[in-house]
């Protein structure tokens, strides 16, 4: 009962909290492709910062401009502008398990994945679903594989001058789909209590 409990609340709060995206999706802005004067060979210094602001800021978060600036105008590290590239890194058991059950899953017509044992599920996706599940086929981080141990340390400044920080550590222990950490596979904790996943902070 317990387990249904918590079940019910965390899926009130996912509702909660993509409701909104979902309700307000078709009133987003179209996707357009950056025209702006920031391309890649640019490098980004103490001298030409105010010119590009403009722009930095139609492109970065607000906090990642305010970090970035911090370094910038101070003449402590300039800011090169590079090609994008894409470096979202897969394992070797990954990739073995998706060649071992690719196929074998599927979308049902309630959308939900069924089969899946572990890997990409859907490696040539052709709906959107498939693309959906083959980004997070269970309740986990996306970057997260088996175990992970994530830390964060967020400084506080006035200016350029060091006046605190905390750090933040994040554990992941993933108990269904196991590619790389033994033991492989699903995990009693998943077959016997339905739990895919636990954090702590």
């Amino acid at each position: 009962m317990i387990k249904l409990k918590r079940l019910y609340l965390l899926a009130a709060f996912l509702m909660g909290l993509l409701c909104p995206a979902f309700l307000g999706a078709e009133e987003l802005p179209s996707y357009q492709k950056y025209m702006g004067s920031i391309k890649p060979g640019i490098v980004i210094t103490k001298e030409n910062w105010d010119h590009y602001l403009p722009e930095l800021q139609k492109l970065l978060p607000l906090s990642k401009v305010k970090l970035y600036g911090m370094g910038v105008k101070e003449g402590m590290v300039t800011m090169p502008i590079v090609v994008t590239t894409t470096d979202y890194q897969v394992t070797k058991g990954q990739m073995e398990a998706t060649k071992k059950y690719a196929g074998k899953c599927r979308v049902g017509a309630d959308n939900q994945l069924y089969d899946w044992v572990a890997g990409i599920p859907f490696p040539e996706p052709k709906t959107a679903q498939e693309l959906a599940w083959s980004c997070n086929p269970t309740i986990s981080r996306t970057t997260a594989h088996d175990d992970a141990k994530y830390y964060n340390w967020f400084g506080l400044f006035q200016g350029i001058k060091y006046e605190k920080h905390f750090t933040w550590d994040i554990f992941d222990r993933k108990y269904r789909g196991r590619t790389d950490i033994p033991p492989l596979g699903d995990m009693p904790d998943f077959t016997e209590g339905g739990i895919s996943l636990r954090e702590s902070t």
